[in-house]
């Protein structure tokens, strides 16, 4: 029976040998303790030798408790003891021969294992244990144990190796390969890696802590719900956290871990660092270890303040709504004014405990206050009450108090009240007035109450008296107590529904009306009936409760309050509806969006890949494969710049390599740029797009562990490619303007709408004598256009039009000046320019010179009023005349075609008429202001044309 012995330990064979002897005679176990009484050696040489027995399998040990007891069995051959372990072992001589293979690494090599023995192990090919990590701790032949840490086989495999010098029984020496499988190892990690980061980022504060109640575990969000960094927690027990009157709780918490179970949700208040108090609601697991004992406790812990503060500000609500609802029935029930003023009196005091109160009424006949009731403590009562009664007239100047609230610090001079001590002391005043009509005042003289806790219900109490006093002197008690309860519930936010202890209803409020139909009566009765149960509590109880419903499309927070109750039965129950359908449903959507985190990578819009610090792909998200045409499974476990090639068609650095360097981006990339910890850049990448390239935006970055460590990277990529070829279609179209500018024949100008110069071009430089510099910035009124033309008119109007309004006046002429001081006429064509966000930045101005054009319309319009003044004198000096227009020229009339001829051509005709006469046919543009017409006039031929032309001779004088 051969096994090995390490062979640093040279006494190990007889040592081992005495052992066994040992072992042998004490058939029912030793303890180690035992053993190294007996063989003379210290506890941690007896484990050694004990575990190479136990490997051996000539000994066995069995647990009892926290105690190990180590018996003798049958010896078994080192081939037996190989196949017991589940580790990898391969067993060589001392000429590095394989001796010895166990299954597992027969199984995981894939081969029988009489092809490797008697192989040298560097030429034998068994995986792992060929790798150049183990082969070099071969070769220097180790005198004693040696582990690798790590050596990687394939893809996915990792091993931890253990090399152990080995002297055999029979005296012979060799070396043991031990290969633990840390593969899954490995991988539990990263996934626990990947779930810490999980937590880190909750919004929640997670905490984790031992059975001794100490923290091992603070995330983010502990440190802002509470305040304390992880390091100042990490060690420490929650006690600084808990109050003192909630140690129980703490108590019942432990127990309930200790046994095995959580606590679902428990709300509760905690110290915060800085002292204050802060509500939170509390969720703890316990924590087990591999074999279901429990080790620890995990804590969810949410903020809640927000919540609470709407719960109390429910409940104070809820309570002022009984306060008032109670007053307002007391009002009901009052049979005469003496009784309601004591009543307002004693709860006004009810509210500012300590203080004094006088209740008046006003006479309107008489226009007097008289003191009807005074309230206060037992020996003032006897001191004041004989005031009751007192009658003044109104003060002028307590009229000006025309509104029901409480008005601070008046001056009760004047009034019934003033002779009462105290009462020149920061009195308040609040005049009793409804629909406009005063019924009296109270006045509250200096006590120990806090107007500022209650100012708000006592001015609601002090118009709901003022009120029940109106509706009581006009005798209508029932119709005034149900408009009083439903102005009450009108002045709530939520759905307010009043019913009886039957559930059927009274009343309900403006905004419930609105919502459950136009009388709301018969759904919210088909709403009650899930509201059995908790109005039975109400009913059962009297007092209020609280609970959330579904119905009619929407969620409520329902708080039901008792409003009437008389001798602890309750009659008539308030229902507040508190719509929190948005609210549930972000919480439902904040739910959906933590169960999407694992997720995140897959799905995200941009293209992402990851990699680890070996360079081996370890994520490709869906839109990575849509942009390489690649599909996951593809690259998954790819190195070596795989992930290069589905864009550059070959293997080659990206930006996720390069992050943490200073080595130069490889060609190719057009913008290039470090962020601290972040490489961003821009290339084009021929092979995208299924070989049609593309141009790809990219961002990569280092991935760190909870621990700071590295443990890859990730870069995520876009395509641009529309935007960089809008981009180069912009650049191709400014080129192309700047030509057509700079070789147009026109003058172009560019004005901001302030009218000054942005750009000219060439033309304009050399028509108006300015250079870009001398006209760049300066308003274009005065430098090319005048305020005033020649003709007087003025320009600035028209300026201030074309530059704010281009699209009014696209085109224009008027009058331009030059630099050496000539003025030139042009014809201008605006166009409005817009800014990227459409609002109006300028225009311009394409400018053709119409000087010459002008000059002759200017000798055409002289040369009409030639010829009008010359027909003038005609028609004084003709012996016979005649008018004839356009549109009274018809077949019927003399000579038509001759009057029409000469006003198309627009030049005199002459005609030789009988007895010595010529007739002249003069067109004229505007005849006496009433548009275009012909001038006939008969003259005397003179003696010289006479017999010239024959009879109706006619000539066209140019």
């Amino acid at each position: 029976m051969a096994f090995y012995v390490p062979a640093h330990m040279g006494e190990g064979p007889e040592k081992l040998r005495e052992i066994r002897r040992i072992l042998r005679r004490n058939p029912k176990g030793l303890s180690i303790s035992d053993i190294s009484r007996k063989v003379g050696l210290n506890r941690n040489s007896v484990a050694k030798y004990l575990e190479m027995l136990l490997i051996s399998g000539q000994a066995e040990m069995r647990t009892y408790g926290a105690a190990k007891v180590y018996t003798a069995s049958q010896r078994l051959p080192i081939s037996a003891l190989l196949e017991y372990s589940s580790d990898l072992i391969v067993v060589l001589d001392g000429e590095g021969r394989v001796l010895q293979i166990n299954a597992p690494f027969i199984s995981f090599s894939g081969q029988n294992k009489e092809e490797f023995l008697g192989l040298e192990i560097s030429a034998s090919g068994l995986p792992v244990v060929t790798s150049p990590a183990v082969l070099s701790v071969l070769d220097d032949q180790p005198a004693g144990e040696v582990v690798v840490p790590e050596v990687a086989w394939g893809d996915e495999n990792i091993f931890r190796a253990k090399i152990l010098p080995t002297t055999f029984e029979e005296g012979g020496r060799g070396t043991t390969i031990i290969l633990e499988d840390l593969t899954e190892i490995k991988k539990a990690w990263r996934m626990r890696t990947f779930l810490a980061n999980i937590v880190e980022s909750t919004e929640d504060a997670v905490i984790g802590k031992d059975l001794d109640g100490r923290v091992v575990s603070w995330n983010r969000g502990a440190e802002r719900l509470y305040g304390y960094t992880r390091e100042e927690m990490i060690g420490q027990t929650l006690d600084p956290l808990v109050p003192p009157e909630k140690a129980v709780e703490i108590a019942r918490i432990q127990g309930e871990i200790e046994a095995g179970r959580g606590i679902d949700r428990l709300e509760t208040i905690r110290f915060r660092k800085d002292g204050s108090m802060v509500d939170v609601a509390i969720s703890v697991s316990p924590v087990r270890d591999e074999q279901g004992r429990v080790v620890g406790a995990s804590t969810i812990a949410r903020n809640i303040t927000a919540q609470k503060h709407a719960e109390e500000e429910q409940r104070r609500h809820a309570e002022e709504t009984v306060f008032l609802s109670k007053t307002a029935m007391a009002f009901v029930e009052m049979e005469d004014d003496e009784e309601i003023f004591g009543y307002i009196g004693r709860q006004v005091r009810t509210l500012l405990p300590g203080s004094t109160v006088v209740v008046s009424s006003y006479d309107h006949k008489q226009d007097e206050l008289c003191i009807k009731a005074v309230v206060a403590g037992e020996e003032e009562k006897r001191l004041e009450g004989e005031r009751a009664g007192t009658r003044v007239p109104m003060a002028p100047r307590l009229r000006e108090y025309a509104q029901t609230c409480l008005y601070d610090e008046v001056n009760l001079v004047g009034h019934p009240a003033a002779a009462f001590v105290g009462a020149g002391e920061r009195c308040i005043y609040a005049p009793l007035i409804s629909h406009e009509t005063c019924f009296g005042d109270v006045v509250v003289l200096p006590g120990n109450g806090q107007v500022k806790e209650n100012r708000e219900l006592i001015e609601a109490f002090i118009r709901q008296s003022a009120v029940a006093l109106h509706r009581r002197h006009a005798r209508l008690a029932l119709k005034r107590s149900r408009e009083r309860a439903r102005t009450l519930l009108d002045a709530s936010f939520d759905l307010v529904v009043l019913t009886n202890a039957e559930g059927e209803v009274l009343a309900v409020n403006e905004r419930a009306d609105r919502f459950f139909s136009r009388t709301g009566k018969e759904r919210v009765e088909a709403l009650h009936i899930v509201l059995d149960g908790l109005r039975e509590g109400v009913l059962r109880e009297g007092r209020p409760a609280r609970g959330e419903v579904r119905a009619c499309g929407k969620t409520f927070e329902v708080s039901m309050t008792p409003v009437r109750v008389v001798d602890e039965i309750v009659y008539e129950i308030a229902t507040f509806f508190r719509d929190v359908t948005t609210e549930r449903e972000a919480q439902k959507e904040s739910r959906r969006t933590n169960r999407q985190l694992a997720d995140i990578i897959e799905f995200l819009p941009d293209a992402a890949v990851i990699v680890d610090t070996g360079g081996q792909v370890i994520a490709w998200n869906r839109a990575m494969e849509e942009i390489s045409g690649v599909r996951k499974e593809e690259m998954i476990g790819e190195g070596d710049h795989a992930y290069a090639i589905p864009f550059y068609g070959e293997r080659r650095p990206v930006l996720l390599d390069l992050v943490g360097t200073d080595v130069d981006p490889p060609p190719g990339y057009l913008h290039f740029e470090r962020l601290e910890d972040v490489v961003v850049g821009r290339a084009h990448c021929p092979a995208a797009k299924a070989g049609d390239g593309a141009y790809v935006w990219g961002k990569a970055s280092a991935l760190f562990d909870d621990t700071g460590d590295l443990i890859g990277a990730i870069e995520v990529v876009r395509d641009v490619t529309p935007i960089v070829e809008t981009d180069l279609a912009l650049r191709r179209s400014e080129e192309q303007y700047r030509t057509l500018v700079e070789h147009t024949t026109s003058v172009i100008l560019s004005l901001d709408l302030g009218g000054r110069v942005t750009s000219l071009n060439t033309v304009a430089e050399e028509c108006f004598g300015y250079t870009g510099e001398d006209a760049i910035g300066r308003s274009v009124l005065g430098l090319i256009i005048p305020e005033t033309e020649s003709s007087g008119r003025d320009l600035r109007a028209l300026v201030r039009a074309i530059c704010t309004a281009p699209d009014q006046f696209q085109t224009c002429e008027y009058e331009n000046i030059t630099r050496d001081g000539r003025r030139l006429w042009f014809s201008w064509t605006n166009r409005a320019v817009y800014a990227p966000d459409g609002t109006l930045k300028g225009v311009t101005c394409i400018g053709n010179e119409i000087t010459g054009r002008k000059d002759l319309e200017k000798a055409l319009e002289t040369a009409h009023l030639d010829m009008e003044s010359i027909a003038q004198v005609l028609e004084l000096s003709a012996s016979r005349t005649f008018v004839v227009r356009p549109e009274e020229i018809c077949p019927a009339t003399q000579n038509a075609e001759t009057i029409r001829e000469a006003l198309e051509s627009g030049r005199p005709t002459r005609e030789e008429i009988a007895d010595g006469e010529e007739r002249w046919l003069i067109p004229l543009r505007d005849w006496k202001g009433k548009g275009p017409a012909v001038l006939g006039v008969a003259l005397a031929r003179p003696e010289s044309r006479r017999g010239t032309y024959g009879p109706q001779k006619k000539e066209e004088i140019s």
